[in-house]
């Protein structure tokens, strides 16, 4: 059975573009226009459609989502963006055990948004990614899991927390054990600034201190 409202919104990408769009707010059609790097003539055709379907109503010269439009588009934009997080790296989710990853987390991966999957090279094996530590530099809140232990992540991690950015940093009790055994006056460092958060608390690092 054809369905003319999936049809009129995902067969069309600047439909689908300016539905989103909108779901920020009333724009009008100029607005429109550069942020979808289009025409009027490009853009004007597929508003008159949604208006036409009463997904997208005017008032004077803006443009907004109707009623059932805002509903529409709220139950839309989490499967657009899973969409988009899975086809930007088709291959690095398919070769990985998604089972593995809790339901809960599974289900917000839309959340992640765009992502860059980055190799090491064996010419930084001793050192920090650099494409890393310029991104976590220019960061407003960092989060990261992190499996294994570097080095330098101790002091690294502390300048970002210097700066007055929120860490959350995950990785395994073993990798905290060493942290903190290795990097006693670091930790104390962070415990005082309370800027690093981990999926252990603030109490189990204190234990490690003080064993």
């Amino acid at each position: 059975m054809e369905n003319n409202l999936l049809n009129l919104i995902f067969l069309s990408e600047k439909r689908k573009n300016v539905l989103l769009l909108l779901l920020e707010g009333p724009k009008d059609i100029e607005t429109i226009k550069k942020t979808l790097n289009a025409s009027a003539t490009a853009v004007q055709p597929q508003v008159k459609k949604l208006k036409e379907q009463h997904l997208v109503v005017q008032e004077k010269n803006f443009y907004k989502l109707s009623e059932i439009g805002r509903v529409v588009v709220e139950k839309m934009k989490p499967l657009v963006d899973t969409i988009t997080v899975l086809e930007e790296n088709a291959n690095y989710w398919a070769e990985r055990e998604v089972n593995e990853v809790p339901p809960f987390l599974l289900r917000r991966i839309s959340e992640l948004g765009h992502c860059a999957i980055i190799e090491p090279q064996i010419d930084y094996m001793f050192e920090l990614i650099p494409e890393y530590v310029k991104n976590a530099r220019m960061a407003k809140e960092l989060k990261a899991t992190i499996s294994y232990f570097h080095p330098l992540f101790p002091s690294f991690f502390l300048e970002i927390a210097e700066k007055g950015i929120m860490i959350s940093l995950v990785f395994p009790e073993s990798v905290l054990k060493r942290w903190v055994e290795d990097y006693r006056e670091q930790t104390e460092q962070y415990l005082k600034k309370k800027k690093m958060l981990s999926f252990l608390s603030v109490r189990t690092a204190k234990r490690y201190l003080l064993s």
